[in-house]
């Protein structure tokens, strides 16, 4: 439990100072090692709140990092059912 905290801090500097690419492939990593890790969600509807698009013209949403996160966490979760080595 301690290490999932420290994780969930540590993401914090990855989002604002990696790429958002870089920041999406470490939480994969990271929902593949934990079980339902939403923890990833918080920083995505911060970064969406930051960043996201002022208009909701791209994709109808403005919270697309946020609905991405949420869907591979989910997709993560199910495919790791279905893996023998998990």
């Amino acid at each position: 439990m301690l290490i999932r905290i420290l994780i969930f801090f540590l993401l914090w500097p990855l989002l604002f100072f990696c790429p958002w690419w870089l920041w999406l492939l470490v939480v994969a990593i990271l929902a593949f090692n934990f079980d339902s890790y939403y923890e990833a969600l918080a920083p995505a509807i911060w970064s969406d709140l930051l960043y996201g698009f002022t208009e909701a013209n791209r994709f109808g949403t403005q919270f697309i990092l946020t609905l991405i996160v949420l869907v591979g966490i989910f997709i993560i979760d199910r495919l790791k059912s279905r893996l023998i080595f998990y």
